[in-house]
């Protein structure tokens, strides 16, 4: 069995009330969704989620876009779910 550690963050756009949008994430600077420790060369991979059950992924496509319309006052707020699977991790600064 995999180890697993989550966090969230709060995303907030501020838009044209009335107005579409669609908020996609690509795979990072690593591709494939992968921190990278440098001085190691060591990986850890995680995905980004909309749910808090890690259901739904957020990704690049039309399918894994948040998409909405902006409400009176247009501000937007987003909850995105992060999910990092520890496999033979070692200590380090790992990012992406």
């Amino acid at each position: 069995r995999q180890a697993t550690a989550s966090a969230k963050a709060l995303l907030e756009l501020e838009c044209t009330p009335g107005t579409a949008f669609s908020v996609r994430l690509d795979e990072g600077r690593q591709g494939g969704r992968r921190m990278v420790d440098p001085t190691r060369g060591a990986f850890l991979h995680y995905d980004i989620f909309r749910d808090a059950a890690a259901s739904r992924r957020w990704g690049s496509g039309n399918a894994e876009a948040v998409s909405g319309v902006a409400p009176e006052g247009g501000r937007v707020a987003l909850s995105a779910y992060g999910l990092v699977i520890i496999e033979k991790a070692s200590a380090g600064a790992y990012s992406d």
